[in-house]
């Protein structure tokens, strides 16, 4: 019954801000799992799933505009409503072509959402840009390029340069419900609650 007037509760927020709808390739986050899958599944892209175990996380692999993206989709564990995309771009060999790709996208989120509400861009000892080893300070988390930005709603987007194999770096751009964000974390503490 809790559910039912959470999933309630949760439908009319959408329906209300639906039309702020915080979207990635016309997909929005924050609906139903199902939903979402399906939706990206139309635009051509392939489903893998993360982890048999959990039904709850899916990896969606396609192309926009002739460019592959990954997208890890995360949903709440109990009512499966996607709460998170996170978009990881081609991985780049250079630090010349990460920073490029990285500011590009920065740009674009700053035309559309404003001036980030927090912005890193640095590096920590004993590396510094310029030295040769960017890629190595990226992979050893010395390096920190990445801006935090929220739409009309409150809805969370990042954007990280992110080192997942050694010698390459990619940008991950990330979107976050905060509806559906709340809603998890709900269900979270209610399993820890029913667990411990």
């Amino acid at each position: 019954m809790k559910y039912a007037v959470l999933l309630l509760a949760f439908s009319f927020f959408f329906q209300i801000e639906s039309l702020l709808a915080q979207k990635f390739n016309g997909v929005e986050c924050g609906k139903p799992l199902n939903e979402t899958v399906a939706a990206f599944l139309a635009k051509g892209f392939v489903k893998e799933q993360l982890d048999p175990k959990d039904p709850s996380s899916v990896k969606i692999v396609g192309y926009v505009n002739g460019v592959k993206h990954e997208v890890i989709v995360l949903a709440s564990k109990k009512t499966k409503i996607a709460w998170k995309f996170a978009i990881f771009l081609p991985e780049k060999s250079t630090w010349s072509s990460s920073k490029t790709e990285f500011l590009k996208y920065k740009e674009i989120y700053i035309k559309k959402y404003g001036e980030p509400k927090s912005d890193y861009n640095f590096f920590s000892s004993p590396y510094e840009e310029g030295d040769g080893s960017e890629m190595l300070a990226l992979k050893n988390n010395k390096c920190t390029y990445s801006c935090f930005f929220e739409d009309e709603v409150g809805n969370e987007l990042f954007i990280e340069l992110a080192s997942i194999t050694y010698g390459k770096a990619q940008v991950v751009l990330h979107y976050q419900n905060k509806i559906a964000c709340k809603l998890k974390n709900e269900e979270n503490s209610e399993i820890e609650q029913d667990t411990y």
